[in-house]
């Protein structure tokens, strides 16, 4: 090895390659064990001599210029001081590296997305001791990476606080968001690195309560709403109309009817059927028998679909063919305000100027304030009250001049139409026959029986 000289920048940058084949270590004289290694190429990486427990050792520090002179000095002396201590350099780098690798893969952005990979695969159960359905893993991903990454994705799991997320939860709550569902998922995810040995401990979720009072929103549609929510379906037609429509007279869940693919429909049969993997009780593949109106809405929906030449196979595809219908909650909002505006007693010039994007001026836009008071004076209802509002209806049945029921669906009818898990006593336990079959006539009759009264109701022919 060459005479130590004080290394410098300027000096590091004037050296030359090593001959080919070869090496040159230089020394530097300021801090000992220190050298610079030069390779044929001109490569120039800095190294250090070191005795730790009697035996002789070297250790690579880094490549210059990344690391300065002065930066690999400091590196030297730590290296000199570990061994001295009777640490050996290389086994704490590694060490070192190990804890940061497993820092890397137990940040909350990381285990967070191997808890949503856990629900796509089904690994994980929900409230029904059952895995979750897709929307249910779209919503909690969606939440996560929208409300939670930006501000503690990249922090490790173990060094989370429960400030720092009462202070994530207060600025959710102060934007109006979804702050107890953003806790409840949260919890969610700590459980799942708890059971897979990524975390130990106490959750930074221990002792934070919700905080958004829980109310009841779901009710039954009256007469004059389900009017008025058939005429906004009308208007808004393929896909999300065709899709409302098939809601109300189905009452099923609104993703299994949004994504529904035309192998799953039987037209012929009158049949559409929604897999086990859509359905949300995982209780098998759920037949929705159609009555004629149904048809007739497929049937609409099918001639469109070809005439938009979708090659998607969905039932009610997206404006970009690349899959079913997604924009619920916008799309959704729109046509159910679009309701209301018709029991608000809206004019078709009302509603024109509402839609419109053109009209912008001062005057349109006090016009349309008023148009949305008189909207909002109206009370509101969900996309999944259609839901509520047909099971409601068949168990309240024909009805007498006295206002009493003489007949009505049975609700282990209803139970099987709607594709809720049986309640009656030991059926759930000890049945295992074919519900599909052993209720198919008699869903049949309930469906064909709402259908008729639908269509009365709105004033359609059936």
């Amino acid at each position: 090895m060459a005479h130590a000289t004080t290394l410098t920048e300027p000096a590091i940058k004037k050296m030359k390659a090593a001959p080919e084949g070869g090496r040159i270590d230089k020394p530097d004289k300021l801090a000992p064990g220190l050298f610079l290694r030069i390779n044929a190429k001109g490569g120039k990486a800095w190294m250090c001599h070191f005795r730790c427990a009697g035996r002789q050792g070297k250790i690579a520090l880094g490549h210059w210029p990344a690391m300065g002179v002065a930066e690999a000095r400091e590196a030297a002396r730590e290296v000199r001081e570990q061994a001295r201590a009777g640490i050996h350099p290389k086994a704490s780098r590694d060490s070192a590296q190990q804890a940061e690798a497993a820092t890397a893969t137990n940040t909350l952005r990381a285990v967070s997305e191997a808890y949503v990979t856990a629900l796509e695969k089904g690994q994980l159960t929900g409230g029904r001791r059952a895995a979750v359905t897709p929307a249910t893993v779209r919503e909690r991903g969606s939440l996560l990476a929208r409300r939670v990454y930006p501000a503690l994705g990249d922090r490790p799991l173990d060094q989370i606080t429960q400030p720092e997320v009462a202070t994530l939860l207060a600025q959710i709550d102060r934007d109006g968001g979804p702050v107890d569902r953003t806790l409840q998922t949260l919890r969610l995810v700590f459980k799942f690195a708890t059971s897979r040995g990524m975390f130990a401990g106490q959750p930074p979720t221990t002792g934070l309560t919700p905080r958004q009072a829980p109310e009841k929103k779901s009710r039954a549609l009256t007469d004059a709403e389900l009017r008025a929510m058939w005429r906004a379906a009308d208007e808004w037609g393929f896909p999300y109309g065709h899709a409302v429509k098939l809601l109300m007279l189905t009452g099923q869940r609104r993703d299994e009817i949004g994504d529904a693919l035309w192998r799953d429909v039987d037209l012929d049969r009158a049949l559409l059927v929604v897999p086990e993997s859509r359905a949300k009780n995982r209780a098998g593949d759920h037949e929705v028998l159609l009555s004629a109106p149904a048809l007739a809405v497929l049937e609409d929906a099918r001639e469109i679909g070809r005439a938009l030449r979708d090659k998607t196979g969905c039932v009610f595809p997206n404006t970009d063919q690349t899959g079913p219908i997604a924009g619920w909650s916008k799309a959704g909002t729109k046509m159910l305000r679009d309701a209301r505006g018709v029991l608000a007693g809206l004019t078709e010039g009302d509603r024109a100027l509402w839609h419109s994007h053109a009209a912008q001026g001062p005057e349109a836009r006090t016009r349309k304030a008023a148009l949305l008071d008189r909207i909002e004076a109206v009370p509101g209802w969900r996309i999944h009250d259609l839901r509520h509002t047909f099971v409601t209806r068949l168990r309240a049945g024909e009805e007498n001049d006295a206002g009493e029921t003489t007949s009505a669906v049975p609700l282990d009818v209803v139970q099987a139409t709607v594709n809720h898990r049986l309640s009656a006593g030991i059926t759930e336990v000890y049945d295992h026959s074919d519900v599909q079959r052993r209720y198919r006539l008699r869903k049949r009759e309930a469906m064909d029986w709402w259908a008729a009264r639908l269509m009365e109701i709105v004033g359609a022919e059936g």
